[in-house]
């Protein structure tokens, strides 16, 4: 039996803002999501990444924040993910994912 996947909780704390020449021009792909709860529905739902917004995990007793960028290393156009936690901070990362856990892997992984 596999191990069961850890539920955690994220917390919205910044909105962040919707920019018309990004969410609405010739990068605007790069700015919507797909919204994976919705397996049921034959209609895709998409909500935007917004510049600004920052959310809160908590990991290992420790509080991460990720706050979406405009730019990362690939496109500076596209959407740009930085994480902090303490006096730590990851690099500008393509995904939330990454710029989280390579985080997480530099605190804990000694």
């Amino acid at each position: 039996m596999a191990p069961k996947a850890r539920e955690i909780v994220v917390t919205l704390l910044v909105v962040g803002s919707i920019l018309l020449d990004l969410h609405y021009g010739p990068y605007s792909r790069l700015w919507w999501q797909k919204n994976s709860d919705n397996k049921e529905n034959e209609i895709s739902n998409y909500f935007p990444i917004r510049i600004g917004q920052t959310t809160k995990a908590v990991l290992n007793e420790m509080d991460f924040y990720t706050t979406i960028l405009l730019g990362n290393s690939e496109n500076s156009f596209a959407p740009g993910f930085i994480c902090t936690s303490g006096v730590f901070s990851s690099s500008v990362e393509s995904s939330s994912s990454a710029a989280v856990s390579n985080l997480y892997a530099s605190i804990f992984q000694k």
